[in-house]
């Protein structure tokens, strides 16, 4: 018996001195291996998702972007260039510029409201700070006076200020009870006198 107690302290003995199991570091030193080798490829994964999410979502708020660009340039443009065939035809005597508020001008920028559907109404303000106003719900034409028109005398020197059709801010006009936004154009006749 004394020869098995001492061939079981032996064993003892010797697996403490060889330190951990063979089952236990085979399977600490595969699992190590399998993360050591997974680990680069889930890296690159991670950034490559990364990377491709923040392309799309950048694509995709450029295509946003570049439609809503599109649909407001589609909505405003078409007024910019009826407002400058007016303008046009005025500074070539085509239509009277100084006629009055039932002459052909009148009739004219009613036609010019039946080409353009974005534009509920042109104003015309004349030198003399009162507006023609002409209506596209009723087709109205009437007289403002100077005190009822918003920011009369800012749109007349921005109208003597520049050649072009050029959009301002908007405003609120106590008129129509809405924000209108303003599209400015020098109105002149053949000779280059301005009528608002």
């Amino acid at each position: 018996m004394s020869d098995l107690s001492s061939d079981r302290s032996d064993r003892s003995d010797l697996r403490l001195a060889r330190g951990m199991p063979i089952a236990r570091l085979l399977t600490l030193a595969l699992g190590g291996l399998v993360l050591l080798a997974a680990l680069p490829v889930l890296v690159l994964g991670y950034i490559g998702a990364e990377d491709n999410t923040s392309r799309l979502l950048r694509d995709r708020s450029e295509v946003t972007l570049n439609n809503l660009v599109y649909r407001i340039a589609a909505h405003l443009e078409p007024p910019r260039q009826q407002l400058r065939y007016i303008q046009t035809a005025a500074e070539q005597g085509v239509v009277d510029a100084g006629s009055l508020l039932e002459g052909e001008l009148g009739t004219f920028m009613l036609g010019a409201l039946a080409a353009t559907p974005q534009i509920t109404g042109i104003g015309h303000v004349l030198p003399d700070r009162t507006m023609r106003r002409y209506n596209r719900s009723d087709y109205s034409m009437y007289y403002e006076v100077p005190s009822r028109v918003p920011n009369v005398d800012e749109s007349l020197a921005k109208a003597r200020k520049y050649s072009e059709t050029k959009w301002f801010a908007p405003v609120w006009s106590p008129i129509l009870q809405e924000p209108i936004i303003r599209l400015v154009a020098p109105l002149r006749d053949p000779e280059g006198t301005f009528h608002g």
